[in-house]
């Protein structure tokens, strides 16, 4: 089973930040954390790709690839949204939605094949059971909260993560930490993390000193010892 995962763009607004992003040669602020947890869902041997609309064009290549479109909006994405679903269908493709725009107004979706709703840790694998014995849904939804100690690790893989300006969650600093042989590879992110650590030690160790020698009438190291 092919799977396209589609984030809808964001239109020019303040926060969107799309000409401040421009100044550090960045495409969006965030990556799409839901749609990267749907995908670590999704039974092992099923494909995935991703197709953020706020860093990168959608092709019709990448529909036609797909047995099924995934898509989720926020509500400010609601035009793209449309226009994308629309542009799916048209190719023939079935369309599964969810996410805050489609929990919210369901009843304005009766046009999407399947809709799937709340928390996707829950009903997502109704979906997939079903999708599995041929027989899905037309709407998923739920009243129980999902336990995020369960939710999966999000598949970072999919994601370019240069084009964005932030991670979105710490668990990805974890993550980051790899091992090649039995030397450890620490990603860059850490790496300026542990000199940000290293430093102010560093400054605090400095300013004690300092004040310890100003309380002494003079610097405890000598002239290196002063700031």
């Amino acid at each position: 089973m092919k799977i396209l995962l589609i984030n809808p763009d964001i239109p020019l607004t303040f926060w969107s930040f799309k000409k401040a992003l421009k100044f550090i040669s960045r495409k969006a602020v965030v990556p799409p954390l839901g749609l990267l947890t749907v995908a670590a869902i999704l039974p092992k041997d099923w494909e995935a790709k991703l197709v953020d609309m706020t860093t990168t064009r959608l092709r019709d290549r990448d529909i036609k690839w797909a047995d099924y479109i995934f898509v989720t909006a926020m509500y400010i994405q609601r035009k793209s949204a449309d226009e994308t679903i629309e542009r799916c269908q048209k190719i023939g493709k079935k369309v599964v939605a969810g996410g805050p725009l489609f929990t919210s107004i369901p009843e304005q979706y009766v046009h999407v094949d399947h809709l799937v709703l709340k928390e996707a840790e829950l009903t997502l694998p109704l979906f997939i059971r079903d999708i599995q014995n041929d027989c899905p849904r037309k709407i998923y939804n739920t009243h129980d909260k999902a336990d995020l100690s369960q939710t999966p690790i999000p598949l970072w893989d999919l994601a370019k993560m240069k084009k964005y300006a932030m991670m979105c969650s710490s668990t990805l600093l974890h993550q980051q930490l790899f091992t090649i042989g039995q030397r450890p590879y620490v990603h860059d992110a850490e790496r300026r993390q542990q000199r940000n650590t290293r430093g102010h030690v560093a400054i605090k160790r400095v300013k004690t000193e300092v004040q310890a020698g100003g309380r002494d009438g003079g610097c405890r190291n000598g002239p290196r010892g002063c700031l």
